[in-house]
């Protein structure tokens, strides 16, 4: 029986008879296995996994560790690189050390200064899973997934991506370079993303960049929450509303129905366009904001589905998929009834003006909402 095999042999009972594995005899399955993988078994890796009253780790995310950090370790062994001459490596470039520890940093900052103060509690960051995390990354010679933010896999990955999108390779991404963002973003948000975001010279540099992959990666985190909702909220007066919801709506909308095809048995009935009227309605009811025809930073989050309100609002392609996938269901083709109720003078949101009519019309200026507490929302 081959050494992988008995490996595997072994995590399979491990799955099949215990859920969870005390300390002592974590140590012992970590004497019995080949050489190569005893580092698995470390008093540090028991450490890094949440106990229960009895002090016992479950095998499940043990396993899931494991087979994570596996590929890493075969990649490391074949390639004669361990993760000491790694870590030589990255003191040994200025360009990879720098950038490693911006995307380290930026990391702390994003979730911890919420409000851009430049500066986070001692308490505050030792406190903090990421921490635990970093210092666990350092005890433990770099053995952490390489999906995990940390690693230097991903930090690679993320310079990557940022310099493939900056086409003049000025160091900054500007709007034409992030038309090539993934998934693709619409001109509107990309417009408001580099007015409330940027710091150089209204294009991102990577520090701002890393800021965006961070919301993006994290949707329904507060502070990735307060990250959108401050590019939504057009005049940045604490709260979203109809005028707000339209800017970004129409560059999802346009031209939407001259994609879509019937479903088989329907026929085409009416004009067949997208109502903007019938998209916000929809979105009001996902949030349930406290107030009518008015979204909050607190609505937002509290309503769990702020990562649907980003996706609809910034991306065709994104809401397309909620569309299709997830039962955001809005007659495109079909106009059995009519549309939804008119909307008053100031909220006229028809993207598809009739015959004769500029669609060049601005928008009115929309009237003062209720008395809202207002939430500050500084990147």
């Amino acid at each position: 029986m081959s050494k992988r095999f008995s490996l595997k042999l072994a995590f399979a009972l491990f799955r099949s008879v215990l859920l969870q594995i005390n300390y002592t005899d974590f140590k012992r399955v970590g004497a019995s296995v080949p050489e190569r993988c005893r580092q698995f078994f470390q008093a540090s890796t028991f450490l890094y996994f949440q106990k229960d009253e009895h002090k016992r780790i479950k095998i499940h995310a043990l396993c899931q560790y494991i087979i994570a950090n596996a590929s890493t370790m075969v990649i490391m062994t074949n390639d004669s690189r361990k993760m000491y001459q790694l870590r030589d490596y990255v003191s040994a470039s200025p360009l990879l050390r720098n950038v490693y520890v911006l995307t380290i940093v930026r990391k702390f900052f994003f979730f911890l200064d919420p409000l851009g103060t430049g500066a986070i509690r001692i308490r505050t960051l030792i406190m903090d899973p990421m921490f635990k995390e970093l210092d666990f990354l350092r005890k433990s010679e770099g053995m952490l997934p390489a999906t995990s933010w940390f690693h230097l896999d991903h930090t690679n990955r993320m310079y990557k991506k940022f310099r493939n999108l900056d086409a003049d390779g000025n160091g900054k991404l500007g709007e034409d370079d992030l038309r090539g963002y993934d998934p693709p973003l619409t001109n509107s948000f990309i417009a408001q993303l580099l007015t409330t975001k940027s710091t150089a010279d209204g294009e991102l540099d990577f520090r701002d960049f890393l800021n965006l992959e961070l919301a993006v990666a994290n949707p329904t985190a507060p502070r990735s929450v307060r990250y959108f909702f401050s590019i939504f909220d057009l005049d940045q007066k604490g709260y979203i509303i109809e005028h707000d919801l339209a800017y970004f709506l129409k560059d999802v909308l346009e031209g939407l129905d001259e994609t879509l095809e019937l479903e088989p048995g329907e026929e085409e009935f009416g004009s067949g366009k997208v109502f903007a009227a019938d998209v916000m309605n929809q979105i009001f009811d996902l949030i349930r904001s406290k107030h009518p025809r008015v979204i909050t930073l607190d609505d937002l989050i509290t309503s769990g589905a702020a990562h649907i309100f980003t996706s609809i609002l910034s991306s065709r392609d994104l809401f397309d998929n909620w569309e299709h996938n997830d039962g955001l269901r809005i007659n495109y083709h079909l106009q059995r009834g009519p549309p939804s109720p008119p909307l008053p003078p100031h909220r006229v949101l028809a993207f598809y003006h009739p015959e004769g009519s500029s669609a060049a019309e601005r928008w009115p200026e929309p009237p003062a909402p209720p008395a809202l507490a207002v939430v500050t929302t500084d990147a």
